[in-house]
């Protein structure tokens, strides 16, 4: 769920606006304590519109018994379309609605997550978690060059290859 706010400011602007993302990990150790994640996502903004991102984020997960805390940082690509306020581009000494209502922009992803592992027989790992990502999108536009927003996540991660 996304609200655009300075990271942990606003926090109930988080619960306004769901998404849905999928992802898939590679991890670089037995433990998976470090760990390259590929995330797919889609966001809807009541006033904004939607979104779709791609990012990949390196991990460092590392384990307390069960518990499984976490951070993250990475780079991606967001693409805002649907926009409920329209697109301009300069063009001469004029703005006009540009032709495309659609606009991407690099994202760099901080995480921050804690989770509790669940073993379900030997080969299989299942990590209910949550967390906080802050996103901030580069060069949103003029006004904003780094537009700060965050997700609020809840979700799991199965691991199928524990040993």
């Amino acid at each position: 769920m996304q609200g655009y706010n300075l990271p942990l400011k606003q926090l109930m602007d988080n619960f306004k606006n769901p998404g849905i993302a999928l992802g898939i990990a590679y991890g670089y150790d037995v433990g998976h304590s470090t760990s390259q994640s590929l995330n797919i996502g889609w966001l809807n903004h009541a006033e904004h519109g939607n979104a779709i991102y791609l990012s990949t984020q390196f991990h460092y997960r590392p384990s307390i018994g069960k518990i499984k805390p976490g951070i993250g940082l990475g780079v991606g690509r967001i693409i805002y379309f649907n926009n409920s306020n329209p697109l301009y581009d300069m063009v001469g000494a004029r703005w006009e609605k540009s032709r495309s209502q659609s606009e991407g922009r690099w994202i760099a992803p901080l995480t921050a997550d804690v989770g509790y592992q669940l073993d379900l027989g030997k080969y299989y790992q299942v990590t209910p978690f949550i967390g906080y990502e802050i996103i901030p999108t580069i060069k949103y536009n003029n006004a904003f060059p780094v537009l700060p927003s965050s997700l609020l996540t809840v979700g799991s991660r199965f691991n199928l290859f524990k040993k």
